[in-house]
């Protein structure tokens, strides 16, 4: 019998060994692969010495509070607390990556004990190793509790400890707790249970009108976008607005990223530019409508954060945004990192907290006292949310907001009983694009809930069940002893709504997948208030048609452009009144469609140095331009063959150049890997029709598989010259920015070192942005090798003709056919987990063989025309029409009925109906 561990619970303290039972959830399967793990070996002395050096300086602390020197540390001991809690969250944030490494390494030693019973003296001492850690973590926890305990500032007097954290509660001005009514206790209590089991007492789902208002609340949509998730508000936004006059407005954060976007005042008037870095930048002119204020909790400090509201019509899409401006919390490096001052979890948390206020004041103007309303006009066009969607954990805290919070401030005469009404039984769907993520934060969980709830957090939190017997998941604002904003949106939304159908299985079937939400998804599966559903693809934005054109010939032509502007702009000696004009023309909009005029404008600057450049840059042919030839489900399969291959010899050409340049300049201006290992000047463009290009550009995160792919295309290249003698080697374009720290880039140049010198030349690896545009029209097959796959961009690799290599999971299931529009590998992960014990090897195995199949199918040309048919023709948009325009189908229905709306009432919509046998 093996033993198993038990996940850490931070809220209890309890951490032990326990044999499986049938209520205990299955443990992670996390490989190698998966998780990037510390390789260092670390001295339970060195973590119990950091413990007790925090404790030291906690009581150092209290005992001057104590001795009653109180004015000359008070106004000091803000700062006090703020330094500690740095320390503490650092230290923190180390041993809960120290907890992950402790747990596989206990679990891989539990397993050898079963094998070997002479391991049990050193499975003992790993077992002690964790008490101690445990030992120190909870004295340190108990540290950060008394010194939060000891600040004296009067904002923070009503806190009080609940499960290791000191919420605010509501007191009189005589210090008497003020206690919630047992209706509103009673609702609190219950209300997970109803919204999760949609019993007898279930919430049903409000009527509808076309004339109703449906927030979209989320961190990301086009073009500031780190993944999938921010196409998904903005297509449903605009296909809502255009097809079916919908108001669908995307309420969301203003992300201002130095370097890459920025906020514009000037004479009045406000501008919103995002891109800074890129030639076509996005601009979107914004009206003030109002500012309030609204609490947030930080460092033990309660204080005022006040919050503008701007609202703007998207530039490419139509439809209307509305953006909450708090630089504190919305100014990072990135979409997803913290501040100096607050961990991203915080920074989300605010963002729900100001979404939720800015739709009490539409929904009641008199429950915010510090409104200002700056533009009435603007203000009033906002119409108050009949429903709301919520994408992703970022979003989740509204639903505990509107659920749990109207009811109290209503109680309080803080906000009209009408409005809380509506709140408590709103529709509320929740898009889980991806539960990998949860938006858990140990270290800052109080300053979150605080933040959150304000003087209700105590009150809410003591009466917040989820209705599940299970440890670590009774509450519905945390689970395992942490704030879990994804939970709280499973937990109150009408439903949840995983991106595809697949990844609904998975989520209810997989800890692995939802991790602490495993029994909430189970739950919600078995009740029907969670069904997966497949994001739409619009085939419009994604298609190689007349209209996109432009795009994918700049695309083609990047280099060209950027060599171009290179080349300028590095012109020495040249005088200073010339080398301005030289940047103020390169300023200017510089693509395709302008690089001739630029030439021209330049060579009338009359200077010797700069003819001389341009006509050097003309004699390498930077002036002519490459073509790309469309292809939709419109053409004829014979055009849309003929197409692709002229497509991929200027591929090929591209490939060259941009090998070329970095090779020459060693400058990796186009992110070329190991350029001395890369090599295409042996490919002819005739020999394309027997050389396979496969493509593969993705986010380089565990997720992605990158090492699947890397170690497939390993073998199959190694394996080529036995399988398939006659025919030329293939070509592998890989690349991709990576989003773990540079963690996972180094299995890809691995892979260009292991293959020698010969066969790295077939693999060009892009370290950095790749343009998956030209990736995925000029090749013959897209590799998505994903060790997970919520949904996946599947659909912008098939509009393009292109057939897509998948594995067995999430929503590749669901959209791909095998030997249809591309190829699945032969079993899923948890398959392969039963029969075996190195995942990374069996699933790259499968994986290879289904490339294998890809190439059988390339080299029976009639076969391979049929497949990018397929592609091509499938359809998988928000919104699907016949011939005469009418909605027939599409992803965007299944959301419109969970949300509330009669696709009766919409003209547009001409269901199929059903008739009797």
């Amino acid at each position: 019998m093996s033993l198993r561990v038990q996940r850490m619970n931070f809220g209890s303290g309890i951490y032990g060994f326990q044999l499986p039972s049938q209520q205990s959830l299955p443990v992670d399967k996390k490989s190698k692969n998966e998780e990037v793990k510390t390789k260092e070996k670390i001295s339970p002395v060195a973590i119990t010495g950091a413990g007790l050096a925090l404790i030291s300086l906690g009581v150092a602390t209290a005992a001057v509070l104590k001795s009653g020197k109180i004015s000359t540390v008070e106004k000091n001991l803000n700062n006090t607390i703020s330094s500690l809690r740095h320390s503490l969250d650092e230290t923190v944030t180390k041993n809960t990556q120290l907890e992950e490494k402790l747990t596989e390494a206990t679990k891989s030693l539990a397993e050898s004990v079963t094998e070997n019973k002479n391991l049990s003296e050193e499975f003992a001492s790993v077992r002690k190793f964790h008490d101690e850690w445990l030992k120190a973590h909870d004295s340190r926890i108990e540290t950060a509790l008394n010194i939060q305990k000891a600040n004296i500032s009067p904002s923070t007097r009503n806190l009080a400890q609940i499960d290791r954290f000191l919420l605010l509660q509501n007191l009189e001005n005589n210090g008497a707790r003020v206690q919630l009514s047992e209706a509103t206790k009673e609702w609190i209590q219950n209300a997970a249970r109803r919204f999760i089991n949609n019993g007898a007492d279930g919430i049903p789902i409000k009527q509808l009108t076309p004339k109703s208002t449906v927030w979209s609340l989320t961190a990301e949509s086009i073009p500031e976008k780190e993944g999938g998730l921010g196409e998904v508000p903005v297509q449903i936004a605009k296909n809502m607005l255009k097809e079916l006059g919908i108001n669908n407005p995307l309420a969301r954060p203003m992300s201002l990223i130095p370097g890459k976007s920025k906020f514009v005042e000037a004479n009045g008037k406000y501008t919103y530019i995002y891109n800074l870095d890129k030639p076509k930048k996005y601009e979107m002119d914004l009206e003030k409508v109002a500012e309030f204020k609204t609490k947030a909790f930080r460092n033990g400090i309660y204080d005022d954060e006040t919050v503008e509201v701007f609202t703007g019509i998207d530039p490419e899409n139509g439809y209307k945004r509305i953006m909450f401006k708090n630089d504190r919390y919305f100014t990072s490096k990135s979409l997803y990192s913290g501040t100096t001052e607050v961990s991203e979890t915080e920074r989300y948390a605010f963002y729900a907290k100001s979404a939720f206020e800015f739709a009490k004041i539409k929904e009641d103007p008199n429950s915010a006292t510090s409104l200002i309303i700056h533009n009435k006009e603007a203000f009033d066009e906002i119409q108050p949310a009949d429903a709301i969607i919520l994408n992703d954990w970022h979003a989740g805290g509204f639903a505990a907001l509107a659920r749990f919070k109207s009811l109290c401030e209503a109680e309080n005469k803080e906000l009209s009983r009408a409005a809380a009404e509506k709140f408590k039984t709103m529709t509320i769907i929740n898009l889980d694009h991806n539960l990998d993520y949860q938006g858990k934060d140990y270290p800052h969980s109080s300053e979150i809930l605080n933040t959150l709830f304000d003087k209700y957090a105590y009150d809410i939190y003591e009466n917040a069940k989820s209705g599940f017997g299970h440890g670590g998941i009774e509450n519905v604002l945390v689970t395992d002893g942490q704030v879990n904003l994804a939970n709280m949106a499973g937990c109150l939304s009408n439903k949840m709504k995983p991106v595809s159908p697949t990844y609904a299985k998975e989520l209810a079937e997989q800890a692995e997948r939802s991790r602490d939400m495993q029994h909430l998804c189970q739950v919600r599966l078995e009740h029907g208030t969670m069904e997966g559903a497949s994001n739409g693809w619009d085939r419009s934005v994604n298609e190689v048609s007349r209209e996109n054109l432009v795009g994918f010939v700049n695309a083609i032509n990047g280099d060209k452009i950027k060599i171009f502007k290179q080349e300028l702009l590095s012109i020495a000696g040249l005088e200073a009144n010339i080398k301005r004009q030289v940047k103020e023309i390169l300023d200017k909009k510089l693509d395709a469609s302008t690089l001739k005029v630029r030439f021209e404008e330049l060579k009338r600057l009359n200077s010797p140095s700069i003819t001389q450049k341009l006509n050097e840059l003309s004699q390498k042919g930077t002036l002519r331009l490459r073509e790309v030839k469309p292809a939709t489900y419109a053409d004829s399969t014979d055009t849309i063959m003929s197409a692709r291959r002229s497509n991929k010899a200027e591929f090929l050409d591209y490939l060259k150049s941009i090998i070329a340049h970095d090779k020459s300049k060693n400058d990796r201006m186009f992110g070329i890997a190991e350029p001395t290992l890369t090599d295409l000047s042996h490919i002819k463009a005739k020999d394309l029709d027997d050389t396979i290009f496969f493509n593969m550009g993705v986010r380089f995160v565990s997720q992605k598989g990158v090492d699947i792919a890397c170690e497939s295309i390993k073998k199959v290249l190694n394996e080529w010259s036995t399988k398939y003698p006659t025919r030329k080697l293939p070509v592998f374009i890989i690349g991709g920015a990576d989003g773990e720290n540079g963690a996972i880039k180094p299995i890809a140049y691995r892979l260009k070192k292991e293959l020698g010198t010969e066969l790295s030349k077939q693999v060009v690896y892009m370290d950095g942005y790749t343009p998956n545009n030209i990736f995925q029209s000029c090749t013959d097959f897209t590799l998505y090798s994903s060790w997970f796959e919520p949904d996946g961009a599947k659909w912008e690799s098939l509009y393009k003709g292109t057939p897509v290599i998948c594995t067995r999971v999430g929503g590749h299931v669901d959209s791909v056919k095998d030997g249809v529009n591309g190829f699945l590998t032969d079993r899923t992960i948890p398959e392969i987990d039963k029969n075996s014990g190195d995942r990374l090897a069996e699933i790259s195995s499968d994986f290879k063989n289904a490339i294998y199949r890809a190439v059988d199918t390339f080299y029976n040309r009639e076969k391979y025309a049929e497949m990018v048919r397929n592609s091509i023709d499938g359809d998988q948009s928000w919104v699907i029409k016949n011939a005469n325009g009418e909605i027939i189908g599409g992803a965007l229905l299944g959301h419109m009925k969970d949300l509330g709306f009669n696709l009766a009432d919409f003209p547009q919509i001409k269901l199929p109906t059903a008739t009797s046998a």
